[in-house]
């Protein structure tokens, strides 16, 4: 800020206090402690600022137009998230001025995979905006977003094959677009969805073995195989195949836990996965392994609790939820 000060035509002193406020507001938006959200979105809309000036002042930088549509794209997470009177439509503004902006830059730049992968997840953003609100005429507009957003991707992979990129992308807007057609429930939208999320699986694993040591491949198939096992239980007589799907993602929740024993994250996700376990256990008929599975859940969220984790609201309020039933168990054991 002092070099901008000192230098107020300097585009470079200004482009370095926009990436510092996003910086900044990046880590008080995922800190989420009283008052960080507030805080994460002031400089946000400070960084957006300064991004406009620059933008106004350079209109054929390619980069100043990007550098705006990233500052515009994260406001708009966070007023979505906030959920405060007049923010959604905020938001939805914003959503659609960094879509505008990553058109015109992909207009600009027809070979840049860049530009066309930017205007892809904008797609998929705005889409699950729209999908949320659910006023008249937003599920029409979304299914349209998700799908667009799906053909760039996959153009990018047919021009890219090799690339891992390039197939996650085509992986999370396939899940995407799945997730919409499982959740309206028109005639058809339930093999359309299942379909999807076989194509999403099956890239997951490719993905996953070709990069056996890479965390994010395994949490993507682990992603992959509860929604797949999500979709599986709402058809008929699908209960055993959703629970052995569902097995195969507690198994990858686990390795990662292992892997990471340290991470909140990762033990989050492992008792995520043992709930939805006992679960589709549950359904399935198999109450042994039902009460076995719940048992590690509440073990894990016990363990993080007492070691002084940062753990979240809702896996406290599990964690209340399932004590009862697991410390009465203990004391007639005692």
């Amino acid at each position: 800020q002092q070099l901008r000060e000192a230098n107020p035509n300097s585009a470079q002193a200004a482009r370095d206090v926009s990436v510092s406020l996003e910086r900044l507001g990046d880590f008080l938006a995922s800190r989420g402690q009283p008052g960080d959200a507030e805080a994460a979105l002031a400089h946000y809309q400070q960084c957006r600022l300064v991004l406009q000036q620059l933008r106004e002042a350079n209109p054929n930088s390619a980069l100043a137009a990007r550098d705006l549509s990233i500052s515009l794209s994260k406001l708009a997470d966070v007023l979505t998230r906030r959920g405060q009177p007049g923010d959604a439509e905020a938001a939805l503004a914003h959503y659609q001025q960094c879509l505008s902006l990553r058109q015109q830059l992909q207009e600009a730049n027809p070979n840049s995979a860049e530009a066309a992968r930017d205007v892809s997840v904008s797609l998929n953003k705005l889409a699950d905006f729209l999908s949320k609100r659910g006023q008249p005429g937003d599920a029409e507009a979304a299914l349209a977003h998700y799908r667009q957003g799906l053909n760039i991707a996959q153009q990018l992979r047919e021009a890219n094959p090799n690339s891992a990129q390039a197939a996650r992308d085509v992986s999370v807007s396939l899940n995407n677009l799945a997730d919409f057609l499982a959740s309206r429930g028109q005639p058809g939208d339930a093999d359309a969805a299942l379909a999807h999320f076989q194509q999403s699986l099956s890239l997951s694993q490719q993905l996953r073995e070709a990069n056996p040591n890479s965390a994010e491949a395994a949490r993507e198939l682990m992603i992959s195989y509860e929604r797949m096992s999500h979709v599986t239980a709402l058809q008929a007589e699908g209960a055993a195949a959703a629970l052995a799907l569902q097995q195969q993602a507690l198994a990858l929740a686990l390795q990662l836990h292992q892997q990471n024993p340290g991470s909140w994250y990762f033990q989050r996700s492992a008792a995520i996965s043992f709930h939805l376990t006992a679960f589709r256990a549950h359904a399935a008929g198999n109450e042994a392994l039902s009460a076995e599975t719940l048992s590690a859940c509440y073990a894990l969220l016990d363990q993080a609790l007492q070691a002084g984790m940062a753990v979240d609201p809702p896996m406290r309020q599990l964690h209340a939820q399932l004590a009862p039933y697991f410390n009465a168990a203990r004391d007639k054991e005692e």
